[in-house]
Order: structure tokens, then sequence, then C-alpha cells
């Protein structure tokens, strides 16, 4: 039978071994290709947080039923669509607008955005990919097994969020994914691999637990 979640979670990992292959045969310009800014994964990753943005509002029109978990998605949602356009830079390089002067001496790309800002000798940059990295561990390692240990705290909130997990037994995936980036792709810009491949693996959990809660609903009204 075919396993759609599984395929979703190791597809991905054609980007980082084709990195590692064209860095090792001399055709580094094509990994760089992928990761540069702009480049394909960059892109994919804008509509990636779009489709996280849509996904969350439905999940959280599903929760209706909860004020609470309703404004919560929302306020995720909204989370997700400012890194969406976080990404394209708020749109600045398709409609072609100048970055005001104050701004380039404060960001490191001279764009208009604010995780490249640096702030005396802070990069906004470095603490949010720490943080995004923790979010990241957490969510796919440490709370599904909390979860499958059955702990009291870590059970209640997943279940009464409805949040999706990632199985146990596909995590190796995800952590041989993870090193292949940030051991093997000798590029300057190798975090853009895993900005891709974490919020990409959120929207295939979202959208598959969005799926079987109107299968779920469907099934309750017509028993």
């Amino acid at each position: 039978m075919f396993n759609f979640r599984f395929v979703a979670i190791l597809a991905p990992l054609i980007f980082p071994v084709l990195c590692v292959i064209f860095a090792l045969t001399g055709f580094d310009e094509f990994g760089g290709f992928l990761i540069k800014e702009d480049g394909l994964l960059e892109t994919c990753s804008f509509f990636i947080w779009v489709g996280l943005a849509v996904v969350f509002v439905g999940y959280g029109l599903a929760l209706k039923k909860s004020t609470f978990k309703l404004c919560v998605y929302l306020f995720v949602a909204l989370g997700a669509f400012f890194v969406a356009m976080e990404e394209i830079s708020w749109g600045q390089r398709v409609f072609d607008i100048e970055t005001p002067k104050a701004m380039q001496e404060m960001n490191l790309q001279k764009e208009i955005n604010l995780h490249n800002l640096k702030v005396g000798e802070v990069r906004v940059n470095r603490i949010l990919t720490r943080v995004g990295s923790l979010i990241l561990i957490a969510y796919f390692f440490i709370v599904p097994w909390l979860y499958q240990r059955k702990t009291k705290f870590i059970t209640g909130l997943v279940d009464y969020f409805k949040a999706p997990l990632i199985e146990l037994k596909y995590a190796p995936i995800v952590a041989v994914y993870a090193v292949i980036t940030y051991v093997f792709v000798a590029h300057d810009r190798h975090g853009e691999l895993m900005e891709f491949y974490g919020p990409f693996l959120i929207l295939v959990l979202f959208a598959g637990g969005y799926k079987q809660m109107k299968l779920d609903a469907a099934n309750d009204d017509n028993s």
C-alpha cells in the first residue's frame, strides 16, 4: 500500500544528497542553485509557509467550538504568514522596492526584513536559527518520544490541540537529513536545506491531520 507520509518524509533527502554530489564532482554551482538567495528551496519555503498559514487557519476553524483553540491556531497562522513574507523580504525584489536608508544600516543584506537585522553585536538570524532548531528537535524527536511514553502533560497538550506528530520510526530519516546538511554540505548557506525541510514536514503532518479531522467529522455526521 502506498505510504504518502513515508515518501513525503524521505523524498526531500535528494536535496542535501545532490548538494554533496555536485560538490564532489566539481559542479558546486548546481548545488548553490538550490540553496542560494532566491534559489529553488527558498522559493519553495515561501509557498510552504503560505500553505502552513492556510492549514493552520483550517485547523482553527475545524476546532471552532473552542474559541481558545481557534485563537491559538489563528495566531500561529499569522506567524506562518509573517515568516513567508520575511522569506521574500515582503515582496521587495518582486516589486523593486528600495530599502530605507535606516534599515540598510541595520540589515546585513540591505533588505526589508527583520530576520537579517543586526543590533549592536547581536544578529537576529542567529537567534532565530537556534530557537527554530530547538523547536524542530522538540517537535520531531522529544515530543513524539514523550507522547509514546504517555507522559501526562505532553499527551494532554497534544490531544487537546489535536496536533499531529511524526511517528518515531520516521525520526531517523529526519536525523539523517540534518546530519548530511550540517556535516557534509560544504556551503555557507546549507542551513537553507533545513529551513525548507522542517516547515515542509510540519505542513505534511498538519495537512494530513486536517484531512483526518474532516473525515472523522463526516463519519460522525453519518453515524
